[in-house]
């Protein structure tokens, strides 16, 4: 049992490599999820905003392959984000910025990607690009930007190589950084917002710290 009790302190006091207080979260269901950004961003004791297909800190699922050399494949954990997640979140870029995301075209998506991705694609791609791969379905990815290592799985997970991709589209969650004397309030008056939009979808709100805990 002490075991285990210190295990557990260390998971919950250990920095995973992203900002976790006061992040709110909300699982979109059916909504019109830019709408529903603009409108939970508009509240007063919301100061940031943003979406992903995951949560920080819970395992992700199953891998994609990657290659940089049409022949050599290695497995990469993904994630799809929206506007001023890496910002909202304070994970570090090593290289790069998360901007130039917003960029990609029909032929290239451009992406972010960890340091563990980047030594993964080097051992079978010495002599070529290590800064362009393809994924099995045939996306072409233009890496933009090289985020820092960090735990972006619970902290018993080993960090794999990831792959940071630009889409609304396939984002699941609203994470929204929320500062507020009396939260219960403020969590029923976002609440009132939600409703406002679609009162067919139900509201649940989490604390990504609990979420993780």
């Amino acid at each position: 049992m002490a075991a285990i009790s210190k295990q557990y302190s260390y998971a919950m006091n250990s920095n995973h490599g992203f900002e976790s207080d006061n992040i709110l979260t909300v699982p979109f269901h059916e909504m019109n999820k830019q709408l529903t950004l603009n409108e939970l961003g508009n509240h007063p004791q919301v100061k940031a905003i943003t979406a992903s297909s995951n949560l920080p800190g819970l395992v992700l699922p199953n891998a994609v392959k990657a290659t940089s050399n049409d022949i050599d494949t290695i497995d990469t954990k993904q994630v799809f984000v929206h506007d001023q997640f890496m910002e909202n979140m304070e994970i570090e870029l090593e290289w790069g910025e998360s901007e130039s995301m917003k960029k990609s075209t029909q032929n290239e998506e451009q992406v972010l990607v960890n340091q563990q991705l980047i030594e993964s694609l080097k051992v079978f791609n010495v002599q070529k690009d290590t800064l362009r791969f393809t994924l099995a379905d045939g996306t072409n990815c233009r890496v933009v930007g090289i985020v820092n290592d960090f735990n972006f799985e619970p902290l018993t997970e080993t960090i794999s190589p990831l792959l940071i991709r630009y889409s609304l589209a396939n984002s699941n969650f609203a994470l929204m950084t929320v500062s507020s004397s009396n939260m219960k309030r403020t969590i029923s008056e976002l609440e009132d917002i939600w409703l406002g939009i679609d009162q067919e979808q139900n509201f649940h709100a989490t604390f990504l710290d609990d979420e993780i805990e």
